[in-house]
């Protein structure tokens, strides 16, 4: 049994340095390659592009692609297809595609699963079957975790996209003010800022660049960010681009809306403050004050 620990320990530390080094080693590898292709004296040779490449590249990245493809085809369409669309709304993709991710937390899975049972074995006297059941739990209970995970990074990426929204709406309007059209204003935003917003702009335009109609990559972003004030914004851009009505209008009254829907909800926080106090309150606040008040009283009535 201890030999089994010593090797999964072995395999966890081996796999960690392994990206440690493909991060350090791989981004200089990219780097020169990436230079070797944009200089206008050397041509593109296959040979010499696969003789760059890392060990990681031609091994490890190679066989861990590999299963990440298998198993993403034993995985349930239906589940995959919201995969994708969860990994681009928590900014993952495509640094992290669906094979990676079901890979990962099937890597995960399998590995706490085994410690923990392992070290319940060790230390108790518990069944085979018994050990199954934990077995299979603690698998549910870690794509369970990791699933919370993703949804707190949704989250957390969908409140970020609110907050810019107002700025990136700005931004636009002064960029479209000065004679600029708009997918020049959405490219001058997108060189000068980084943010979440300018991301999926910059994601926009690329897929308009590939052929995609503009307003069908608008709707993409809708759907990747899933943020109901940009998805407003999104369809009156639409509306006005199908209709033919000035975009500059369009722009600073969105621009109001945004601000004045952001103030409305702050307003709403603030409103709901006093009640989210009440509770602290009355368990925590109150039962302190009366021991404070009340504990003399009590202790002289019982003397007495």
């Amino acid at each position: 049994m201890t030999i089994l620990i010593s090797i999964l320990v072995f395999i966890i530390v081996f796999l960690i340095l392994i990206i440690i080094l493909n991060k350090i080693v791989n981004s200089k590898a990219q780097i020169k390659r990436r230079l070797k292709s944009i200089s206008n004296d050397s041509m593109y040779n296959e040979i010499d592009d696969r003789n760059e490449k890392t060990f990681y590249e031609k091994t490890l990245k190679k066989v861990s692609d590999d299963i990440g493809e298998k198993l993403t085809k034993l995985t349930p369409r239906s589940y995959i297809s919201k995969l994708e669309l969860r990994l681009c709304s928590a900014g993952l993709y495509p640094k992290i595609s669906k094979e990676k991710w079901v890979l990962y937390k099937f890597f995960t899975s399998m590995s706490i699963s085994v410690v923990i049972v392992i070290l319940l074995k060790r230390i108790s006297q518990l069944k085979h079957i018994e050990l199954i059941a934990i077995f299979i739990f603690m698998l549910f209970f870690v794509n369970f975790i990791t699933y919370f995970l993703l949804l707190k990074k949704i989250t957390k990426r969908k409140n970020a996209i609110g907050k810019e929204l107002s700025n990136t709406i700005d931004l636009i309007t002064v960029t479209v003010e000065a004679g600029l059209s708009f997918d020049s204003a959405v490219d001058r935003f997108i060189k000068s800022t980084e943010s979440n917003l300018s991301f999926e702009f910059e994601t926009m335009l690329k897929e308009t660049r590939l052929g995609i109609q503009k307003k069908d990559a608008l709707k993409n972003i809708s759907n990747r960010c899933d943020v109901s004030d940009l998805s407003t914004f999104i369809g009156s851009i639409i509306q006005a681009d199908e209709l033919g009505v000035s975009i500059t209008n369009i722009l600073r009254i969105q621009s109001k809306l945004v601000r004045e829907k952001r103030k409305q909800s702050a307003r709403e926080k603030s409103m709901k403050a006093p009640i989210k106090l009440l509770f602290p309150i009355l368990f925590f606040i109150f039962p302190t004050i009366f021991i404070i008040l009340l504990g003399p009283v009590i202790i002289q009535l019982m003397e007495m």
